[in-house]
């Protein structure tokens, strides 16, 4: 069902026969980290015929016919696809397959959190200009190479960074055996509106009241207002004083008010049912005044349990990186949800952040404008290719998004995006409320 969902096809049950084996699983230590290896002919042009991926398990093969994709694990191949005449057998799920890296369940076995999550000190407590220095210190490119050898340390090279191919690559894949089994007899919808070829959804998180002192929102809203773009502004409910004044022009000018939680601590996703329902009831007010659809949770940390309580309150959520280096999560291991695409967690869809921020850029190239804005155009291209969201985050503080060289960086991306008329420009919850039509059109 996945996968019809996804490419919204019709049932092909009466010309292709698709058995999933889950007989005889292999005895290899689960999930299993390996290489993917498909025929030319089975990919689309923007994927390698060989990729790393982790696997939430195999199963021995029992029937014999072509093998269109094997996977490599230790000293051992295995075969995962099998086309015999109009059957197609799968000895691994592909469905289980999806939602093990859309969900980041491989991260089960890699045992580690981020240190903001294990900070008994919240991030709201530490001055600003403490942890401007500290992350322009962080970011310094030489010092980034110390911390990623010594500290910061994956324990897999998964997901790559700052393009993970596995996730879509499956699932391009399964459409091309389904069109060869069927003759090309496959009607899939399509992804976005209007004959649109991607989407493009900007974000911003409000860590502090910075913006809202002399007018320092129109750094970022100035460039969005001159390239014609509505973006979401996520606000931390209940620890700054809002200037009401400046919250609604933002809303007149056809932006959306999100929320960044309540307490900006990285707590949140980690709580107990009862307490994160009190922290939201909290917040009803903020919910209510400003028809809030939006969330995404501080530092991205996120739980499965996390959008029980949230899906009462959204309908879309920011909160999975596509791919996410070491560097950006503070520690933990490389992580994201192998896609470029929304996807459904509860009753959520899940917009992943798909553009590498600023100042993760900065500590790769240095502070240079042109070099960072390469790097996310480098990223925006191959999500075209794929058909794929373009989302963009931003933090409008002055150690962060609002330094000149960003700036200039966030300005030339908006040209880029607005001058593309493959582009379905619109604030992120028109994109999710369109994905979660479509899927349910399928």
């Amino acid at each position: 069902m996945i996968f019809q969902d996804f490419f919204g096809y019709k049932n092909i049950g009466n010309v292709c026969k698709i058995i999933i084996n889950r007989d005889n699983r292999i005895q290899l230590p689960d999930p299993v980290f390996g290489t993917f290896e498909v025929k030319q002919d089975y990919l689309p042009d923007w994927a390698e015929n060989r990729f790393n991926v982790i696997l939430p398990g195999l199963f021995k093969n029992k029937t014999d016919g072509q093998i269109i994709a094997s996977f490599e694990a230790g000293s051992q191949k295995y075969p995962v696809i099998i086309q015999k005449q109009n059957c197609l057998i799968f000895n691994f799920d592909p469905e289980e397959t999806l939602k093990f890296l859309n969900n980041e369940n491989y991260l089960q076995t890699m045992k580690s959190k981020s240190i903001l999550a294990k900070s008994p000190i919240s991030t709201n407590l530490i001055p600003e200009k403490v942890k401007t220095c500290l992350r322009n210190i962080m970011t310094t490119p030489w010092v980034t190479k110390i911390l990623k050898k010594n500290i910061f340390r994956s324990k897999y090279p998964f997901p790559k960074w700052p393009i993970e191919k596995s996730g879509d690559t499956i699932r391009f894949i399964i459409l091309r055996c389904l069109e060869s089994v069927t003759g090309n007899n496959i009607e899939t919808t399509p992804f976005w509106p209007d004959g649109k070829k991607f989407a493009v959804a900007l974000t911003h998180d409000v860590d502090t009241d910075w913006l809202f002192r002399n007018n320092n929102y129109r750094a970022i809203a100035d460039i969005e207002n001159k390239y014609g773009i509505k973006s979401a502004w996520l606000f931390v409910s209940n620890t700054y004083e809002f200037d009401t004044r400046i919250m609604e022009k933002l809303r007149k000018n056809g932006h959306e008010i999100g929320f960044h939680s309540d307490n900006h601590d990285s707590k949140f996703a980690f709580l107990d049912q009862a307490e994160m329902d009190r922290r939201l009831n909290n917040s009803s007010w903020f919910f209510d005044k400003y028809n809030v659809k939006g969330f995404r949770s501080p530092a991205f940390l996120h739980t499965y349990k996390m959008y029980k309580g949230l899906s009462r309150y959204i309908s879309y959520d920011c909160s999975y990186w596509d791919t996410c280096d070491t560097i950006e999560n503070t520690g933990s291991n490389n992580s994201g949800s192998c896609t470029v695409f929304p996807f459904n967690i509860e009753n959520v869809v899940i917009l992943p952040t798909t553009i590498p921020q600023d100042w993760v850029c900065s500590s790769l190239v240095g502070k240079n404008h042109k070099k960072i804005l390469q790097m996310q155009l480098d990223k925006y291209q191959y999500i075209k290719k794929v058909n794929g969201l373009v989302c963009v985050l931003t933090h409008p503080e002055p150690g962060l998004s609002v330094q000149p060289e960003f700036l200039k960086a966030y300005d030339g991306f908006l040209r880029e995006i607005s001058n593309d008329k493959d582009a379905y420009l619109a604030p992120p919850y028109k994109i999710a409320d369109w994905w979660n039509t479509r899927i349910h059109k399928s």
